[in-house]
C-alpha cells in the first residue's frame, strides 16, 4: 500500500540574504524541511520529490539537507554528487514541472460556490491568474511540451502550389537629348539612327 500524499510548501526567492522586494530564507523554513524530511525518511516506500521554480539552487540545497540529515556520516560533497547525478536531475525536474501542471488543473476543479449557491466572481478571477501564471511560466520552461504550437500554411489558387513568376514586358526606350533633332525639325520631333548613321552624321 503506498504511502499518502503529503506536501510541504516554503515560500521564498533564490536569495542568502533579504534584498528590496525579495524573500530570504529563514531558520524556520530549514526546519519545517528537516521535520518533513525525517517524517519521509521514516515512512516506509515513500518517495521524495522536491523542486523549485527553476530547479537549480533552491531544491538542490533542499535535498542537500535532508541527505545529510539522513546520512550525517556523508560530507557535504558526496550529498551533492548524489543530488546532481544529471539523469536523475533531468528527471526530477521533470517532474517538477508536472507537478505544477496538476496545480493548474486542481485550481481549474476547485469549487468556487458561495453557500448560498452564487460564484464567488473574485475567487474565480485570482484562480485565472494563478493558473495563467503557471501556464505561462510552463510553456517558457519546456515549450515542446507544454507550449503552443503555430502552423503556418500557405497555398497558392484553390489549394494549389504557390507558384512565383516574374514576366518580362517589353517598353519603348526613352529618346536621349542627344537624339532630339537640331536640323529644323518640327519642336520635339524624335529622329533614331542606326549606331553607324548615327556616328556619320555626327562627325
Amino acid at each position: 500500500m503506498r504511502p499518502p500524499h503529503r506536501r510541504l510548501i516554503l515560500r521564498f526567492h533564490d536569495v542568502i540574504e533579504p534584498q528590496p522586494d525579495q524573500i530570504a530564507p529563514t531558520r524556520e523554513d530549514v526546519e519545517r524541511l528537516l521535520v518533513f524530511g525525517r517524517e519521509v525518511s521514516e515512512t516506509p516506500e515513500a518517495n521524495l520529490l522536491i523542486h523549485c521554480r527553476a530547479g537549480v539552487s533552491r531544491s538542490t540545497a533542499a535535498a542537500a539537507l535532508i541527505l545529510m540529515q539522513a546520512n550525517p556520516e556523508w560530507p557535504a560533497s558526496m550529498a551533492l554528487d548524489a543530488i546532481t547525478f544529471a539523469p536523475q536531475f533531468t528527471r526530477a525536474r521533470e517532474l517538477g514541472f508536472q507537478s505544477i501542471a496538476e496545480e493548474v488543473i486542481e485550481i481549474s476543479d476547485a469549487d468556487y460556490t458561495l453557500p448560498d449557491g452564487t460564484v464567488d466572481n473574485g475567487s474565480v478571477q485570482q484562480a485565472r491568474l494563478r493558473s495563467d501564471n503557471r501556464k505561462w511560466f510552463l510553456s517558457k520552461m519546456m515549450p515542446r511540451q507544454f507550449g503552443d504550437r503555430v502552423t503556418q500554411e500557405i497555398t497558392g489558387e484553390d489549394g494549389g502550389a504557390l507558384i512565383s513568376r516574374i514576366e518580362l514586358i517589353p517598353v519603348p526606350a526613352r529618346p536621349r537629348q542627344e537624339d532630339l533633332s537640331a536640323d529644323g525639325g518640327e519642336a520635339g520631333e524624335v529622329r533614331r539612327f542606326p549606331p553607324r548613321l548615327a556616328d556619320r552624321r555626327s562627325g
